[in-house]
């Protein structure tokens, strides 16, 4: 069991973490791999993939950070943590029967919780949101394990979207430098026209997706994916109980 566990850290790290930090330095890497010199060497070639693998592990580090005080701003903007918003009952984003069903699993599993009215949750929001976000903890606590496979890709999802996220304007600051030292490159001659291309053509790319694709809109559809999904592992205990 533990070996499981530590194959979906792994995993969630490798796509929530090392994933935006290589798409954020894409652009560089023509670079990195053509100026490095006698790279058919093994030698060479290894110390520079320690070399990368060292800057991409602080760089994930980094995305992890900003990822998370994007998050703190957009759950902000969203009216509060996404699994808190589905389990309001000043809501309807999730259907009354369907929610029902979740209240009353979560006092089977959390006998001592009172879970907030719709009066309660008029009067003092707040307070409400903090049981709520109790019930979710609890929830991602007691559903790690190989049986959760779509809950863990969901997760991995919205980490690696919400890093990618945290990270735009570094990415697109990275992608616009590297043009014109590909330009330069090119026009000096030192840089072949194959890849002094190749790098433009990705930088380019990469500030026409962190412009275009990568969008708080986007970060909130996977946030409240891997909400609705968190509480669907409701009606799994359900039907355990069965």
């Amino acid at each position: 069991m533990k070996s499981q566990s530590m194959v979906i850290m792994d995993s969630y790290q490798l796509k929530a973490g090392l994933t935006p930090a290589v798409v954020s330095m894409l652009p560089l890497f023509p670079i990195l791999f053509y100026c490095v010199p006698d790279i058919n060497i093994i030698t060479d070639f290894a110390f520079s993939i320690i070399i990368i693998s060292a800057l991409l592990y602080i760089l994930a580090s980094v995305c992890r950070t900003l990822g998370r005080d994007k998050e703190k701003k957009m759950f902000k903007s969203w009216g509060g943590k996404p699994t808190s918003v589905l389990l309001r009952q000043t809501n309807s984003i999730i259907d009354g029967h369907t929610k029902a069903r979740y209240y009353s699993m979560i006092q089977i599993l959390l006998p001592d919780l009172h879970l907030p009215t719709k009066s309660d949750e008029e009067a003092d929001l707040e307070k409400s949101d903090e049981i709520y976000d109790s019930v979710s903890k609890y929830l991602r606590a007691n559903t790690r394990g190989a049986e959760h496979q779509l809950l863990n890709y969901e997760n991995e999802e919205y980490g690696m979207w919400r890093n990618i996220y945290g990270l735009k304007c570094i990415s697109i600051w990275v992608a616009a430098i590297a043009i014109p030292i590909y330009v330069t490159l090119m026009l000096l001659g030192v840089m072949s026209h194959p890849f002094s291309c190749f790098g433009l053509a990705l930088s380019l790319c990469e500030i026409a997706f962190q412009s275009f694709v990568v969008r708080e809109s986007l970060i909130k559809v996977h946030a409240f994916r891997y909400a609705e999904r968190l509480l669907e592992t409701l009606d799994a205990n359900n039907n355990k109980q069965l």
